[in-house]
């Protein structure tokens, strides 16, 4: 079983942050219990909301969670399974340089479908990088159009 690094700190008045390898799960949890018994290793233990659950009856059951449990599920070494006909997602997603532009962390990862993506719960966007890449691309291809359409050699 892999070792993780767990921190608790007092966030604000009101919250806490948990950080776990780096990355606050906390806004991805319900509640953690940590149990400590002389000469066991210490055990955590995290619960997380779940949205919804498909009929247990079906074949193949659906548990849909909130972005931020999902980043925390991530944070655990958790892979998403493919979805049907898809090819599975590879088991650790590659880091990308740089920072993200909702939150200004360090914390931006090549998520599912090549986009980049943070990976902190507190991100308030985060899938901010990819749509300033898809809003430059889309900014491109018009004045690519408009020169062509002008008779300009682009």
């Amino acid at each position: 079983m892999p070792k993780h690094t767990l921190a608790i700190r007092k966030y604000d008045t009101y919250g806490h942050e948990v950080i776990l390898d780096g990355t606050n799960i906390a806004n991805g949890i319900d509640g953690l219990t940590i149990t400590m018994r002389a000469g066991q290793p210490s055990k955590v233990e995290v619960s997380m909301p779940i949205v919804d659950v498909t009929e247990l009856q079906d074949p193949e059951p659906r548990i849909l969670v909130t972005d931020a449990t999902r980043a925390a599920l991530l944070a655990l070494g958790w892979t998403a399974p493919a979805e049907p006909g898809e090819k599975p997602t590879p088991t650790s997603f590659p880091d990308v340089k740089g920072h993200c532009p909702a939150c200004g962390g360090t914390s931006l990862f090549l998520g599912e479908g090549g986009y980049p993506t943070c990976s902190r719960a507190e991100c308030p966007e985060p899938d901010a990088a990819s749509t300033l890449l898809e809003r430059d691309a889309r900014r491109q291809d018009a004045d690519q159009a408009a020169a062509a359409a002008a008779g300009k050699e682009v």
